[in-house]
Order: structure tokens, then sequence, then C-alpha cells
């Protein structure tokens, strides 16, 4: 298939009898596509009358290989048609080649027995860890109006952008890809898991930095404007709406420390992933979401100085600082519910909770969920941020109580830490 230098599409289409509304489709494809680098893009539409099977977009490197997808048939379909658009990044027709051999479109009865379609969990990349001290084969991507303004490394283990030549007020984009083998398409659940540390020695500076996570759409994972240096644990399921060609590790910093730097480290891409359900276990907590605005039978434990207080709001346990009037006073609370049964040493429990940090003024926090390990740990937080906790630990020694505590610092008075949804599974052997 050749497009047109005045036609920025191209469409084959074929028709055939088969396939009812309700059955399971298996679209198979070899394709042969060019890369499109700093040319344009183009996007690729295998579809049956108003329904899509398979979108697939790419831009950067060639493609060869094999892309399928699957799903359950909305109508009963009589044609397939292949389109293809292509534009450069003005928006004008882009002249190019694209090949596609043995399209196969199958389609099968729902039963038992008969469709063949076995979702398996895969990961997706390699090097994910920078065992090596090599970034290969991921490459690297920026602008050229910026470039020259950071370098990469995989040091100490982990993908590394140091940003040494960044000025206020000009972002710097930069892309750590990879390639996927097999892209994942349209309607396939994925889970992504990092670690990124943004680190930015002096804040306030007024340098910050913005980190996301991108393969396919949606966005899997961001973080914009951070201006002090911060860790993150990222682990999120999402489910696809466009294809994912490539993973990419995005950073971007503005401002005038040369001491600015992103890293990546234990890098997962899970394809066919299944976001676990409810665990199979005993649920150890009592009033976890707080639905009848009384805290018992949890216990309190705040700072004698009086500033903080805990109490029911909006069904959320809400730790409230009122009075810091300085930055380095730290009032801190707790709150803290005894076990019927205390926690063994060796017991596998998963731990999950939804955290909100609401900074408005200079302040910083620290929040844990104790078991006594950490199970979630946040430091110096100076902006309001959500947090989805779904950990599972294996204990390391015994413990009687499910423990939450904060402590902030700074000059805001408006300053709280909600807690809602606490789970702790106990989870059968």
């Amino acid at each position: 298939m050749t497009l047109d230098q005045n036609l920025n599409y191209a469409v084959l289409s074929q028709t055939f009898d088969g396939g009812s509304a309700g059955q399971v489709y298996f679209l198979a494809v070899e394709v042969d596509l060019p890369g499109l680098i700093n040319q344009g893009s183009c996007s690729v539409r295998f579809g049956i009358e108003n329904q899509d099977l398979l979108m697939y977009e790419y831009d950067m490197s060639a493609q060869h290989g094999s892309v399928n997808a699957s799903g359950i048939l909305e109508g009963k379909p009589s044609h397939l048609d292949l389109e293809v658009t292509c534009v450069d990044y003005s928006g004008n027709s882009l002249y190019t080649q694209a090949s596609f051999t043995n399209v196969q479109l199958s389609v099968y009865d729902p039963s038992v027995g008969t469709n063949p379609i076995q979702p398996v969990a895969s990961e997706g990349l390699k090097n994910n860890d920078f065992e090596n001290r090599s970034l290969f084969p991921w490459t690297t991507y920026t602008e050229p109006a910026t470039r020259g303004r950071m370098t990469f490394d995989a040091l100490d283990r982990r993908a590394l952008v140091t940003f040494s030549g960044i000025v206020a007020g000009s972002p710097t984009p930069v892309y750590i890809d990879q390639l996927l083998e097999k892209p994942a398409e349209v309607g396939q659940h994925v889970r992504v898991r990092a670690e990124v540390h943004i680190d930015i020695p002096t804040a306030g500076t007024g340098t910050t930095c913005t980190v996301q996570i991108l393969t396919g759409q949606p966005v899997a994972w961001t973080v914009e404007n951070v201006g002090s240096s911060k860790t993150y644990h990222v682990d999120v399921w999402q489910t696809l709406t466009s294809t994912a060609t490539q993973f990419s590790l995005f950073s971007s910093c503005t401002g005038t420390l040369t001491t600015t730097s992103v890293s990546f480290d234990n890098v997962y891409y899970t394809v066919n992933a299944v976001e676990p359900g409810p665990s199979v276990g005993t649920e150890e907590l009592l009033n976890n979401d707080f639905e009848d605005g009384t805290l018992a039978p949890w216990y309190t434990d705040v700072d004698e100085s009086g500033s903080v207080d805990i109490s029911v709001i909006s069904r959320k346990a809400v730790m409230t600082y009122t009075g810091i009037i300085t930055a380095t006073a730290r009032p801190s609370a707790a709150l803290y519910q005894p076990l019927a049964k205390a926690l063994q040493v060796g017991q596998n429990v998963r731990v999950r909770a939804d955290v909100h940090i609401d900074i408005r003024d200079a302040t910083k926090c620290d929040v844990q969920i104790l078991l006594p390990e950490r199970v979630f740990d946040v430091r110096d937080v100076s902006s309001s941020e959500s947090y989805h906790v779904d950990t599972t630990i294996t204990l390391s020694q015994g413990w009687p109580y499910f423990y939450l505590f904060s402590t902030c610092a700074g000059t805001g008075t408006t300053t709280s830490v909600s807690f809602d949804n606490l789970y702790l599974t106990l989870i059968a052997p």
C-alpha cells in the first residue's frame, strides 16, 4: 500500500459472510511500517461497519512483525476495512509506504472450549532494572532546540537524566523509549510499575520537573511541576484506548539549578495484567471506611501542643494541623487499631488505603502506614497529593496494631492528612 502525496489516507476493503453479534473475534496481521522520525505520524485502522477491531499508531521507529487484537463483535459484519492515514507535523499529507500481509479474521462462539484466545500476563520490557549499567535496548530522544541541556546514564542500576543546562521558563522534554516487541492493543489490560526519583536539592528556587510514564493511551502515570526532591512508587493498572507500540519514560525540567535529575528503576510493563480483586483471606480491621461518622474502635495519639486534631470528616479519618507556625516544629498525630489477633512472623498480608495530603501553604508532611514495616512511607510532601495504596508483604516480625502516622512542619494552618477505605487482609497460605 502506497499513500499518494495528494491524499493523506488509503482504504482497502473486502467483503465476507461470517460472524454475528456476541461472537469472539481474533484479528492477526503481519505489518511492515517505515520509521517516521522527525517526519510525521500514521494511524492504521482495521474495522467492520461501525466497530474498530484494531487501531495502530506509530511515528518513531520502523515496525515489523505480527500484530493482533481480539474482542467481541457488536454486530454482524459484512466487510473488513483497512484504512491508513499519514500526516506530517503540520497536518499535511505525508508520502510513505505501509505493507500488510497474512491478514486473518477469525470468529468463535464464546463457549467453553471453542475460544482459543487465552490472554497470558507477560512482561513487555527488557533491561527493566538497568542491572548491566547500560540503557540498551532503551533509546533516548530530545528536542533539537534543547539538545545539550541534559545527559543520560545508567548509574547505580538506574536510568538517570541529569539536567545541567536548564533555564527558567524553558521546558526540556526528554524521552527514554523502548520499542515493544509485541504491541499492546486497544482493550488490553496492562500494569505499569516503576520507582521514580526526582532530585531537586534546593526547594523554593523555582526549579520544577514534570514526569510521565507513557504507553499508548491513556497516560499511565504523571506528576507535574514538582518543586522539591520526591520519590514515587508507581503501580497502576489501566485498559488501553489506543495501541501501544513503545514504552516511554518522559521528564522535563525548568528553572536554574544545575544539579537537577530524574531517575527510573525497576520499570515493569505487564500486558494482560489482571487487577487484583478482593484477596482470599480474612479482613482484620473494623470501621475501615468510617461510614458511621465515628472513630471507634480506633485510638488516637496527638502532639501535646494541641495543634493537631483527629476526627471523621466526610466519612474519612482526618488529621488536621491547625497551629503550625514555624518550619521546625513538627507536631505529629497517630491513629491506630488493636487487632483481634496479633499478626505473626511470616504471615502474608495485603494493605489497601486511600491517602490524601492537603497542603496549601509552605508546609511539608511525612505520612506512614506501619505494621510495623513501613508499608507506605512518603517524606517531605510539600504539595497536595493523593495516593492509592495497594501492597502485599510478608511480615518479618509480629505486631498487634494497625498504625497510621503523620507529622507536619511549616507555616500552614489548613494542612490535613486523611485516610479512607482501609483494609488489612490476612491472606491464606
